[in-house]
This record gives C-alpha cells, sequence and structure tokens, in this order.
C-alpha cells in the first residue's frame, strides 16, 4: 500500500469472548458497520494449545490469546518486531502500532 488517506482502526478488550460463534457474528457486523480496516484485540479468546480465531471479512495478522491483530485483506498491515505475551507490535502503512 504505498498510498492511503485514512485507516480505521479500532482495540478492543473482547474478554475472551471470540470462542462463541454469536460473538464473533455480531463482531463482524460491527466492523462492517464502523468500517474497521484494522482490529487490535486483548484477551480474545481462552488459552488454546494453537491457532485462532477467524474473524469474518478480516484477515488473520498475528498474536496470541492475549494480544491478536486482524486487518482487511486490502490493508497493509503486518507483525512486526517482537512479540511477547502481552504486547505486540503491528505495522499498518507508515504507523506502528502497539496492541497491549
Amino acid at each position: 500500500m504505498s498510498e492511503w488517506s485514512s485507516v480505521r482502526i479500532a482495540a478492543l478488550n473482547l474478554n475472551k469472548r471470540l470462542g462463541g460463534h454469536a460473538v464473533r457474528e455480531q463482531l463482524a457486523e460491527w466492523i462492517d458497520d464502523g468500517g474497521v480496516d484494522v482490529l487490535l484485540a486483548q484477551e480474545p479468546w481462552r488459552k488454546r494449545p494453537h491457532g485462532s480465531v477467524d474473524v469474518a471479512g478480516l484477515r488473520a495478522v498475528g498474536g496470541n490469546s492475549s494480544v491478536y491483530a486482524w486487518a482487511r485483506p486490502e490493508t497493509h498491515a503486518i507483525a512486526e518486531g517482537r512479540e511477547t505475551t502481552f504486547a505486540q507490535e503491528v505495522r499498518v502503512g507508515p504507523l506502528k502500532l502497539l496492541n497491549v
């Protein structure tokens, strides 16, 4: 993404509720209605040995059960830097975001 004029970023504490299908549907609707391009989440789901949770309309950027990021497929967002249990760096174009 070499040129862009705006990006809408949302950060939410999901209190480990993304394991439920109904919650994922409500979140996907909220993301669409709000035009969210990047979602930074704290406590997205309960700890599990591996894997993540899909959010409709977004692609996984990465993270863990404490912090996780998703972005629209057309939004250039990548996990960058050192990820720790409770912190994550995400680069969105020229912006560096810290998800804690």
